[in-house]
């Protein structure tokens, strides 16, 4: 950028003694750094929590994470002089003291401390292992109606079917290997759905010669509309029917999207859709596919929000969606960490699933099938 060397900040920081994070084990930054330059602070923490990093007035948030790091490029017309970073994990915080001083060139004169956005990566603690490719809980749900009929063995045409999108924005290209990340997500998934169901039933998936079929859709704008929260969520909505419309009224999508969420989720599942939002959580679909790591997680996640689950009527839902009694429960969201090695969908089925009651029950879905055959 024109002008941004002879704009050069030098960037010092500090810890304050301020009051000491629950579960943090260290939090590192970079002393220096020259304005242009990206600056990250590194936290780990003994256990998953929530971590959230403010900069002046630019901030970024991680959801149930072990190992945290925020990155950002300082202002190249920084305002020489001290700053304060805030950084929360759960309900603590702590003060990051950062100074910031004139390097050659004209001395800064804004206030502004962050160029852009702050970005984020995180993983996420499972049992004793560190799970490479985050798995994170979040997600914005509007709970639909699902018809109730007995499942339909015939073979899976777009009516009661699922199917699954890689959404491009305008200005996006499609990445390598995404596709295929997408179907060894979904085979993952039905796997795990299969051991929790009745009859080991598994989602219903558009399919191409038995493998699930993934559409790869541009849309009209670039990610940048689709990230605004005053009407990107709506934009997305319209974008998609646009360029994919639904094969049939009943057919219900799921998409992946390398966007930042409007809704600052990780996913969000609304009218038939559900639209996992990668960019801030970490989530992409890759190879090899092992629940609950990568996108598995949040993928099944999802759909259960797409299949009806959770209802405010059912006895353990503490709204929006989620069940706040169990930690192992796929759809927990209650004040605790996941219980990520017994993951189960609706322990005690007292919820939402076999619950044999009037409130909901997914598991009398048309959107389940007997096999992931294309038959079936």
């Amino acid at each position: 950028m024109k002008g941004f060397v002879a704009a050069a900040l030098v960037v010092a920081f500090g810890l304050s003694a301020s009051t000491a994070l629950a579960g943090v084990t260290s939090v590192k930054a970079p002393k220096r750094v020259k304005a242009g330059k990206q600056a990250t602070v590194t936290v780990r923490l003994d256990q998953n929590a929530t971590c959230r990093l403010t900069a002046g007035k630019a901030t970024a948030s991680v959801p149930l994470a072990n190992q945290i790091q925020f990155t950002f490029t300082v202002s190249p017309k920084a305002k020489p002089g001290k700053y304060t970073l805030t950084l929360r994990c759960g309900t603590e915080s702590r003060k990051l003291k950062l100074t910031v001083t004139k390097g050659k060139g004209r001395r800064g004169t804004s206030k502004t401390l962050v160029r852009g956005k702050i970005t984020t990566r995180a993983s996420a603690r499972i049992g004793g292992d560190v799970n490479p490719v985050p798995t994170p809980p979040c997600c914005k749900v509007t709970p639909t109606p699902t018809p109730t009929p007995t499942p339909d063995p015939s073979a899976p045409g777009p009516a009661n079917s699922f199917r699954a999108v890689y959404a491009l924005a305008s200005d996006q290209a499609e990445k390598p290997g995404y596709v295929a990340g997408i179907v060894a997500t979904i085979d993952e998934i039905n796997r795990w759905f299969a051991t929790q169901t009745t009859g080991n039933v598994q989602p219903r998936w558009i399919r191409d010669a038995g493998a699930p079929k993934v559409a790869v859709v541009k849309l009209a704008r670039p990610a940048s509309a689709y990230e605004n929260p005053a009407d990107g969520l709506a934009s997305f909505r319209a974008d998609l029917a646009a360029a994919a419309p639904l094969a049939a009224p009943t057919q219900k999508s799921v998409v992946w999207m390398d966007v930042v969420n409007p809704e600052g989720a990780c996913g969000l599942t609304t009218a038939g859709i559900s639209w996992m939002t990668e960019r801030p959580c970490g989530i992409d679909p890759t190879l090899p596919a092992i629940w609950p790591s990568g996108a598995t997680y949040i993928t099944a996640h999802e759909l259960a929000h797409n299949f009806g689950a959770v209802p405010d009527c059912a006895p353990h839902s503490i709204g929006g969606g989620h069940v706040g009694d169990d930690p192992g429960d796929l759809l927990y969201a209650g004040g605790g960490p996941r219980d990520w090695n017994n993951l189960s969908l609706d322990p005690g089925h007292d919820d939402y699933y076999a619950t044999g009651n009037a409130c909901s029950d997914i598991a009398k879905s048309v959107f389940w099938t007997k096999t992931a055959s294309p038959d079936s």
